[in-house]
């Protein structure tokens, strides 16, 4: 009787010849995002959103192939008279580019909040108004009271938006867990195939010396091996190809990034103390919006590390008459609009013609006094350092 299991070196070059050609093959399948138990090796994507119509929200990234099905999130919505929060867990490869398909058909999309994160809370990117542009068939991304809204045209069937992302986001940590993953399913797929394959063996096959029965087993095990890394193919693949993915660093510098409404929309200030106390040469103006709706300041910030000082004091003069302002959030972002510090709501302390600073729902509200022409918010000492600590650091990696 003739042992099918008996090793040779033609069935051991068949199986290497049929195992590599099984694993030429493609497989479309996203296992990148499958977690390990580590708090920190997943990314989320956050939306805050409500629509107008029923409709379809479509979330499309790009790791480094372009644009698909397989790597695309899809959101049933239906028009409501309150935003809804959706969480979804990314994958854990590079990402070079969003496409965002607010609605499937004429409407509005209102989004008040949009970021990725980490699992353990640690905030990797803000998206703001101006990341998206109105790519096709969208009339316009107009500000609102908490947010913004995409307009879709008329005849919409297909509206999108693109935001690149410059440089790639890469997971701290990506490739040390995808190498975790072909292991582990490597492994394991290894290990059940050679079990069902010895479990054959034995039934079939009776009487043998321990040698060779031995000898059998280690043939079973190799094969299991081969055919597993071709069950696993795609994983296998895509690891290798996110590990040889060019890594870009981030140009040094960082700036204050504000989101607020204000009335009214005037001129904002931001000082600048490295020593030499307040003054117009440590200090950069920006100009508002042309409306009291939901917009984001942005202030570059120094290099302490080429002007040799450090950071004693932080302030923000909103304007130069009497109003309200509202601020959503407050944070240092890196020059690849990355989120570098988070500063928490009550970072703000009144100094002059400051009538009211409250906290509601993690906004900040402040009224300036009826009189004030001049009113001047500062950042508190700790949250000064902080923010000293994220500006040595990003000139550091000069």
């Amino acid at each position: 009787m003739v042992d099918a299991f008996q090793p040779t070196w033609r069935r051991g070059l068949l199986a290497v010849v049929v195992a590599t050609g099984a694993f030429l093959l493609p497989q479309e399948a996203p296992l990148e995002y499958y977690p390990l138990n580590h708090p920190s090796d997943v990314y989320y994507l956050e939306v805050t959103c409500q629509a107008s119509v029923e409709s379809e929200t479509r979330i499309y990234l790009d790791t480094g192939t372009g644009f698909n099905e397989l790597q695309s999130i899809r959101i049933p919505i239906a028009p409501s008279s309150q935003p809804y929060t959706y969480t979804f867990p990314l994958w854990d490869a590079p990402l070079r580019g969003m496409r965002l398909e607010p609605l499937r058909r004429a409407g509005e999309l209102l989004v008040t909040n949009m970021r990725i994160y980490t699992r353990s809370g640690r905030e990797i990117k803000r998206f703001t108004r101006d990341d998206f542009d109105a790519t096709h068939e969208i009339a316009g991304i107009v500000p609102t009271a908490d947010g913004w809204k995409f307009v879709t045209t008329p005849n919409a069937s297909n509206p999108y938006s693109h935001v690149g992302f410059f440089p790639p986001i890469i997971p701290d940590g990506m490739s040390a867990r995808n190498l975790q993953r072909c292991l582990r399913s490597w492994s394991y797929l290894a290990l059940m195939l050679w079990i069902l394959l010895l479990a054959a063996y034995l039934a079939l096959v009776r009487s043998r010396p321990l040698r060779e029965i031995a000898q059998t087993a280690a043939f079973l095990a190799c094969l299991a091996l081969l055919f597993s890394a071709a069950g696993n193919r795609g994983l296998i693949k895509d690891s290798l190809r996110y590990a040889r993915f060019p890594v870009e660093s981030v140009k040094p510098g960082v700036r204050l990034e504000i989101d607020l409404a204000a009335d009214p929309p005037d001129i904002a200030q931001l000082f600048w103390d490295t020593g030499h106390g307040f003054n117009g040469e440590e200090s950069l103006r920006r100009n508002y919006e042309p409306h009291t709706l939901y917009q984001t300041l942005r202030f570059d910030l120094p290099d302490l590390g080429k002007i040799k000082e450090s950071l004693h004091a932080l302030r923000f003069d909103p304007f130069d008459a009497a109003g309200t302002i509202r601020i959503f959030g407050i944070r240092m972002v890196d020059q690849g609009r990355r989120t570098r510090l988070r500063l928490p709501p009550d970072c703000l302390r009144a100094e002059r013609d400051i009538a009211s600073v409250e906290i509601q729902d993690q906004q900040v509200l402040i009224r300036t006094t009826p009189t004030g022409r001049d009113p001047i918010l500062e950042f508190k000492p700790e949250v000064v350092k902080a923010i000293a600590e994220v500006m040595q650091a990003a000139g550091a990696r000069e």
